[in-house]
């Protein structure tokens, strides 16, 4: 596994309530995988650049914090990004 600090918690969009800890990039890609944008039912410009992203990362050709950063910005671009006060 590809691991990325600081872990990024998210809306899973399935169970609805529920909050998620990403800190991979391979489980990133699984939770991207699940995001429609809301109000378009499409994914964004964030979420495409996150994507690939993440598949540069598994590759060797991104860094894995740099994955989670756009991973990051994708999850509030889709609405599903939690701000989770410690």
């Amino acid at each position: 596994m590809m691991w990325f600090w600081p872990p990024v918690q998210v809306r899973v969009i399935a169970n609805a309530g529920h909050t998620y800890e990403v800190k991979s990039v391979e489980v990133a890609v699984e939770q991207m995988e699940t995001w429609p944008l809301p109000e378009t039912g499409k994914r964004g410009p964030k979420w495409r650049k996150a994507y690939k992203l993440c598949f540069d990362a598994l590759e060797g050709m991104a860094e894995a914090n740099d994955a989670g950063k756009a991973f990051e910005a994708a999850a509030k671009e889709a609405g599903v990004l939690r701000n989770i006060a410690p």
